[in-house]
């Protein structure tokens, strides 16, 4: 029972690792996200970029179903993305 279920991560890891994006590189943890947000209908992001969510926004600047909305500043992002949501219903 132990072997079959070895057998099988090993399985998942080797399909994980073939993953490639239609330009022909590794697919990486930022490029799964975004199909993931695009595939739940998302439509806008506000956010703002720094530090360790750079590779994130970055994947987000590719996709060409999302908008990304950047601020000038923080609290200015958040009012502006509450204010979407109550005008749009989103």
């Amino acid at each position: 029972m132990a072997a079959k279920k070895e057998k099988l991560k090993e399985k998942k890891l080797v399909a994980l690792k073939s993953v490639k994006l239609a330009s022909g590189r590794p697919m990486k943890g930022r490029d799964i996200l975004v199909k993931a947000l695009e595939n739940e209908g998302v439509t806008v992001i506000f956010g703002y970029p720094g530090g360790a969510s750079m590779e994130i926004h970055q994947g987000l600047t590719q996709s060409k179903k999302i908008r990304m909305v950047l601020p000038r500043h923080e609290q200015g992002g958040s009012f502006a993305a509450g204010g979407y949501a109550r005008s749009t219903g989103e």
